[in-house]
């Protein structure tokens, strides 16, 4: 009993301690691209006010920010509150899919860590999509990579790893084939761009990484969001009807959605779709 309860207790420190420092990171992917900036370069992390780097101690995911205010130590400056926030969701987010999928062999660690990072890469995709309407292709084509190369211990893509591989890839297929031709029949009717190519290739990392079951819930589920947001603004005229919407927050947080729920929602809710 005391064996069985330290397990549980393992996986679920993991994926607080993963998921903090996987949101540390979402941190400097939100900061950088959109500037044009590679995580990697500078190798080091900055103050994005005075630019100075930033020391380990003063770089623990959460408590360092707690711990100096939300103020820089090298200029005493106000850090924004979205660096919290972003850590604290990922934690959450990563303990979740933590209880959800409880490992018992190498294989499902490996799953449970690329949930953990898919998770966060969403959250990374959300942030930037909402404040500059572009997915950049490092993170939608960079998940559709990590996500295959971990689909062989993947248990939501199939039994062997052979197939859980080409699961892996027909869903992206399927995924980002699907998109494109909503992208495409949108731009035919509205004689605009009606959905970017992030999206597409976003949707192609998340059904590659869920399945192609997913791909019916996910569309369900990221359009009743969207929706969701968007006909009470439009209600109260804060939202024109040609005025652009980020689709890529919804796709993320249906998928995370979808991936809390498991295999057996996307079976309901294509039965509650078609029926």
């Amino acid at each position: 009993m005391a064996g069985g309860l330290g397990l549980i207790k393992l996986h679920l420190i993991f994926g607080a301690i993963i998921g903090a420092i996987f949101g540390s990171f979402a941190n400097v992917l939100i900061w950088r691209l959109p500037k044009g900036e590679l995580p990697w370069a500078p190798p080091y992390s900055y103050c994005p006010h005075c630019r100075s780097s930033i020391k380990p101690l003063d770089n623990i995911p959460i408590i360092s920010f707690l711990i100096l205010r939300g103020r820089g130590r090298c200029c005493g400056r106000r850090i924004a509150f979205q660096y919290l926030w972003v850590e604290v969701v990922s934690m959450l987010c990563s303990v979740i899919v933590a209880s959800r999928y409880p490992p018992s062999s190498m294989a499902q660690w490996v799953m449970l860590f690329s949930f953990c990072f898919f998770q966060t890469a969403l959250l990374a995709v959300a942030a930037i999509d909402w404040q500059t309407y572009t997915i950049p292709d490092l993170l939608s084509l960079g998940l559709c990579l990590v996500m295959f190369l971990a689909s062989p211990a993947n248990e939501l893509l199939g039994v062997s790893p052979l197939g859980r591989m080409a699961g892996s890839l027909g869903g992206m297929i399927a995924g980002g084939g699907i998109y494109w031709l909503f992208a495409a029949a949108g731009k035919k009717i509205y004689k605009v761009e009606a959905m970017g190519g992030g999206d597409v290739k976003l949707a192609a990392a998340i059904v590659g990484a869920l399945g192609w079951r997913s791909l019916v819930p996910l569309v369900a589920v990221s359009s009743a969001l969207g929706l969701a947001y968007a006909l009470p603004l439009l209600a109260l005229k804060r939202l024109g009807r040609r005025d652009p919407i980020a689709y890529g927050p919804f796709l993320s947080v249906a998928a995370i959605i979808l991936l809390w729920m498991g295999p057996a929602i996307f079976k309901r809710l294509i039965f509650i779709i078609s029926s």
